[in-house]
């Protein structure tokens, strides 16, 4: 279990908790969002992909980035908010500003809400990430988010924390080596 920092460099809180998995087909992805208040929750659009909307980092949500191969430009983006509501898109450049928010994986979500906590659940294909099977020891770099606004204003919590709270700061990515 991997624990996430607010922009401080301290302990998340209340903590976000991530697991990565890996199968033959997909990455597996979990992340628990610990909530005292639930009922606060915000989830403007609801499960699926509702026309791609980008704003979803504006509710409740985590965001994901990969980047299969450091040197190579290629990074993969996903968000997933507390109603279990996806955006994806890819960028081909050195900066965000030439995502494509056309492209969609073949990701499959799910939320779980529980009393003190939501749970959010990935299963990302390795061909959407342009990756054949892997294997033990293969690396990726990526980064993990989570947007809070439950607490009134926005809080934002990290897994590799990144210079100037940017999301889209590849060479602060942390990196994720795969195990048996």
């Amino acid at each position: 279990v991997l624990t996430f920092v607010d922009t401080a460099y301290t302990k998340a809180n209340p903590p976000t908790h991530l697991r990565v998995a890996w199968t033959e087909k997909a990455l597996k992805i979990s992340m628990v969002c610990f909530e005292p208040k639930m009922d606060k929750t915000q989830g403007v659009t609801t499960e699926g992909r509702p026309a791609q909307d980008p704003t979803i980092w504006n509710n409740d949500s985590i965001e994901i980035f990969l980047k299969p191969d450091r040197a190579a430009l290629d990074t993969y983006h996903f968000i997933v908010n507390c109603n279990a509501a996806l955006y994806d898109e890819k960028n081909i450049t050195d900066t965000w500003s030439k995502a494509d928010p056309k492209w969609t994986s073949s990701a499959e979500v799910a939320v779980k809400r529980e009393r003190n906590r939501w749970v959010a659940e990935m299963s990302i294909p390795w061909s959407d990430l342009g990756m054949s099977k892997p294997r033990p020891g293969d690396k990726l770099t990526g980064n993990f988010f989570r947007n809070r606004y439950a607490g009134g204003e926005r809080e934002e919590f990290s897994w590799s924390p990144t210079a100037g709270g940017l999301y889209f700061a590849p060479n602060d990515f942390g990196e994720l080596i795969l195990g048996n």
